[in-house]
């Protein structure tokens, strides 16, 4: 008798960010209604997979919020009215997701047979990765550090509205960087690798890039592979080049500490220990 499920999904829990108030989110919806069928005991153990370029909205055909949210980067002046998820951003959001994964694993349940194993291989392996620190180049620095000295004349004595701080943030993240990396070159990084069967479980501490994970899920040995982000630490975003190129809050310099050159060096001793414990 099946008692319980995992589920690994590229997608944080946060329909209910904006919120001030204690919420279950989505994973909360979805152990309602997996209970409704297998009973009340049925466990669910919900992973995040890297999704640090993922959210729960549909940000191409936008939905505004059914209630209002005290956020600046929320407001959106006469937004078209599109015909799509309702909002991901209040309950209703986060019952249409979590049916929606509901959904994917009955189906699941019905179109395999999931046949029941017996013993399983089980190895675990903890590393220690020393990964590049994301560095800033002279040319950024001094940018930066112009942009602050202007900002600074200009609004002394100033009261600073939360989208100006939040520019200025990103400016300061730059200089906290530099004078870090006069003295800081790598991130110890904690990466717990699991055989279970010939399943895999990888972790890693950051807001990881989806691109990383599919890197690791494309090569790996394992019939599947589990990807946990955000564990045995929060280091921050870990962007693709591109991203990097592009300009985000969640792809700056102050987002996080490591860079798309260690995104590549995590996924490479990712997969060289999921090939040792299946070899």
């Amino acid at each position: 008798k099946m008692n319980g499920v995992i589920v690994n999904l590229s997608c944080p829990s946060q329909v209910m960010e904006q919120r001030y108030e204690i919420s279950s989110d989505y994973w909360g919806k979805v152990k309602i209604l997996l209970r409704r069928k297998f009973g009340e005991d049925f466990k669910v153990l919900g992973l995040c997979s890297p999704a640090g370029d993922q959210c729960p909205r549909d940000l191409i055909r936008w939905i505004e919020p059914e209630t209002p949210i005290e956020d600046p980067n929320i407001w959106r002046p006469n937004p078209p009215v599109h015909r799509a998820d309702p909002s991901m951003f209040d309950v209703a959001g986060t019952w249409r997701i979590g049916r929606r994964i509901v959904g994917e694993i009955l189906a699941i349940l019905e179109e395999e047979e999931l046949e029941p194993q017996g013993e399983a291989v089980l190895k675990h392996e903890t590393l220690k990765l020393p990964l590049p620190l994301r560095r800033v180049s002279e040319k950024e620095y001094k940018e930066a550090k112009k942009v602050i000295d202007r900002f600074l004349v200009e609004n002394k004595g100033k009261e600073v509205d939360y989208q100006t701080a939040a520019r200025m943030h990103v400016h300061a993240g730059t200089l906290a960087r530099y004078e870090v990396q006069q003295k800081e070159s790598i991130v110890p990084s904690e990466v717990h690798v699991v055989r279970f069967g010939d399943l895999a479980f990888a972790t890693n501490p950051f807001e990881l890039f989806l691109d990383f994970a599919n890197v690791i899920r494309a090569r790996s040995k394992a019939a599947q592979t589990f990807l946990v982000q955000l564990s045995c630490d929060a280091l921050g975003y870990l962007p693709t080049e591109k991203a990097e190129k592009g300009g985000h809050y969640s792809a700056y310099i102050s987002s996080g500490y490591v860079g798309h050159e260690g995104g590549y060096m995590l996924a490479e001793e990712t997969l060289k220990e999921i090939e040792k414990l299946f070899s």
